[in-house]
């Protein structure tokens, strides 16, 4: 009798859609944005999760936290 072993666990953190036609795209988007994150989105860029946390306002970034807490 073989058994079974259990297969890996995989996370998956599922981030909620941001509106990108919304005030914060419009922010970040813009080529006169001065703040860091828009210079870094247009300099060396930004992980995904931190671009979403920004133009989602604040239910995203407790999203991201969790998953960084918990990865």
């Amino acid at each position: 009798m073989s058994v079974k072993q259990p297969s890996p666990v995989n996370r998956i953190l599922s981030l909620s859609p941001a509106q990108p036609a919304g005030v914060r795209s419009r922010q970040i988007l813009t080529k006169r944005a001065r703040f860091e994150t828009a210079l870094r989105l247009r300099g060396e860029g930004l992980p995904l999760g931190e671009l979403f946390a920004f133009v989602s306002g604040l239910y995203s970034p407790g999203k991201l936290a969790y998953a960084r807490a918990f990865a």
